[in-house]
């Protein structure tokens, strides 16, 4: 379930930005689980509804980088970014 609804979630983000998605060009989140399993895949929740997520991932030792980070539309400037982030 995770997967799904934060592969759909993120692909959905994707379209808003660039108002086209090649699902082809992710397939990073063909299998989240495993494709982030060294680094951080957090998932914010509101009921069962997924609402936001962010990744981060290992570049270094002890340097991370933030990808897949985003917020449903109707989340947006509520602060579910920061929690995401400060988690």
């Amino acid at each position: 379930m995770i997967n799904r609804a934060a592969r759909a979630l993120i692909l959905q983000g994707l379209g808003e930005h660039f108002g086209f998605v090649d699902e082809t060009a992710n397939p990073d989140l063909d299998d989240i689980l495993s494709n982030f399993a060294d680094g951080d895949f957090v998932c914010a929740w509101i009921g069962d509804a997924l609402v936001a997520t962010g990744a981060l991932i290992p570049e270094t030792s002890d340097v991370r980088r933030l990808v897949r980070m985003l917020a449903t539309v109707d989340q947006r400037r509520k602060g579910v970014g920061s929690k995401v982030l400060r988690h």
